[in-house]
């Protein structure tokens, strides 16, 4: 990011926010903060979830692990699991994991994190 200065050369290099360094990051914990966090760790790039029971359901539980692997807001940047777990009145079964709400999740993730980078460009 570049600032007006009163120096001869018109411009001087200023180090971006801790927030725009790691606006994947940012925006990763934002989107899955709905549920309890288990852990998370910026210099690994791991959030991990506590398992999550959405409304009525009582039967149904799932368990989100985001990847950030880079900074780059491109699709390799970011990969999200999901793991489902089914109550059958005894204990709970690991169910088959859920693809496509990771993709949106990832979706979700990139999108935002795009939009927040263009923003902070014009502004």
């Amino acid at each position: 990011m570049w600032l007006k200065s009163n120096e001869s050369s018109g411009y001087k290099k200023v180090s971006k926010t801790k927030y725009e360094e790691n606006i994947i990051w940012n925006v990763a914990l934002e989107k899955v903060s709905f549920m309890p966090i288990q852990s998370s760790d910026q210099q690994s790039g791991v959030i991990t979830t506590e398992w999550f029971q959405a409304g009525d359901d009582l039967n149904n539980r799932i368990k989100l692990v985001v990847y950030v692997k880079s900074a780059a807001i491109e699709d390799s940047s970011v990969e999200v699991k999901v793991f489902k777990e089914v109550f059958d009145g005894d204990k709970w079964n690991t169910a088959k994991q859920n693809s496509e709400l990771a993709q949106k999740i990832k979706k979700s993730i990139l999108d935002s994190a795009q939009e927040l980078y263009i923003a902070n460009e014009m502004s």
